[in-house]
């Protein structure tokens, strides 16, 4: 008999969100998987003890990532759960990657800016990331044919983000949420300028007057105000300044003066405009700790293997992108937990994940784990070590103290005075 599903009802939501949930496990376990081998990987894995009897065919997940696609008003209250959480200081990039998709199908497909180059047809996602907590806080999805000015207002003003300071590339025109701005007091931008905009030159921002404290590079730095309530930011890293200065003298074809005097100004150097008034430093740290979101990117493309869409229709790829969102958000939980566990220091996050998944253990093993019991299969001594580093299971074995044991015991004795005995005894009258 077939299982049917009534949405409307509080037991259909959640038989569909537990099918979803167990969707999302295996993105994350299996990120290359196919949907056709989904049901292989639930049997084979703890998500068939700990949810039992589902079912989870190609055309049930199909069908539930369709429903998931057209559900918006669930979608946009999770991640308004989210973004509410955010605080006027945090800091959020914002950024988007093209995924391809050769689907006839759905509207979302279309040649992109980098379509020349590629050949391919995308489609656009834009992450909201936050630098604070280390994980992405919202995704939406686009045409892949979309102006990124036009997505970044769209997706700014459709996530409802009111708090935060924004940073996005310099393709983000803050003009474009003057409204959002002027209605959200703890809304404000920190967006870079192209280096021919005319405000570089007019506050003379490569002037520059001071130097940032607490950098192993040398960072020169200048403040200015505009005037209007903005402020722009310029920094120059002057040791990347010199290898790239270097670099274009060893490869220009003839000396121009003037053209490498006005290049030289620009060699490793960004100028940055708010409507906040904050300090260098600050500023210069939320650039630096931008290239966070494009590590999460990469991780979405190779360890995630989620640079192609295999499923068709608009409302199945938006479904599609929300299981995708989620586990990348749980692969940023799982990469933050294992950096301060000290286990990427030798290992690669894709690396990390594939050990992971080398461990078998039995269904009728202790719940609590240790590296010494009997519910181990095809585990290595290296597994288990990452195990125990990451939370996960307990070395119960006796450390023996380092270094050779006594031959002999120790015999304590009393403790001799200090300084030289003397070599006749002193005379007393």
């Amino acid at each position: 008999m077939a299982q049917t599903i009534d949405t409307r009802s509080p037991e259909g939501d959640l038989l569909l969100f537990a099918r979803f949930l167990k969707n999302v496990a295996i993105k994350v376990m299996k990120p290359h998987a196919p949907l056709s081998r989904y049901r292989r990987y639930y049997d084979c894995s703890f998500l068939s003890v700990y949810y039992p009897g589902a079912r989870i065919s190609k055309n049930r997940i199909t069908s539930l990532l369709d429903s998931v696609g057209k559900d918006s008003e669930s979608r946009k209250k999770f991640y308004a759960l989210r973004i509410a959480a955010v605080a006027e200081a945090n800091r959020i990039a914002i950024d988007g990657t093209l995924r391809q998709d050769g689907s006839t199908v759905n509207d979302l497909s279309h040649f992109s800016r980098k379509a020349r180059v590629k050949g391919t047809r995308d489609v656009s996602i834009i992450y909201a990331y936050s630098l604070d907590l280390k994980e992405p806080l919202c995704a939406e999805v686009f045409a892949g044919n979309e102006t990124d000015t036009h997505v970044y207002e769209k997706f700014i003003t459709d996530n409802g983000i009111k708090a935060g300071i924004i940073m996005a590339d310099k393709a983000f025109t803050p003009s474009k949420i003057e409204k959002e701005l002027a209605k959200h007091a703890g809304l404000h931008f920190l967006t870079p300028l192209k280096r021919n905009n005319a405000k570089i030159e007019k506050c003379d921002m490569y002037a520059y007057d001071s130097i940032l404290e607490g950098f192993s590079d040398r960072i020169l730095c200048k403040k200015a105000a505009e005037g209007n309530g903005r402020f722009l930011y310029s920094f120059m890293n002057q040791r990347k300044a010199a290898e790239e200065e270097k670099a274009y003298l060893s490869s220009a074809d003839g000396y121009d003066d003037a053209e490498y005097k006005k290049k030289r100004k620009e060699f490793r150097t960004i100028v940055f405009e708010s409507d906040a008034d904050l300090d260098p430093k600050d500023v210069y740290r939320q650039y630096r700790d931008r290239w966070q979101i494009e590590i999460v990117f990469r991780a979405y493309k190779n360890e995630l293997g989620l640079d192609k869409i295999n499923v068709q229709g608009d409302f199945t790829v938006i479904g599609y992108e929300l299981v995708n969102f989620i586990a990348t958000l749980i692969s940023c939980r799982i990469l933050n937990k294992a950096g301060d566990a000290g286990a990427l220091d030798d290992e690669a996050f894709g690396g990390l994940i594939e050990d992971l998944n080398e461990v078998w253990r039995k269904t009728d093993a202790p719940s609590e784990a240790t590296m010494q019991d009997d519910g181990w299969e095809r585990a290595l001594d290296k597994n288990l070590d990452l195990l125990v580093k990451l939370g996960l299971a307990k070395d119960a074995s006796v450390k023996r103290p380092r270094g050779r044991p006594r031959k002999y015991p120790k015999v304590e004795k009393p403790k001799r005075p200090v300084g030289r005995p003397r070599k006749h005894p002193a005379i007393v009258q």
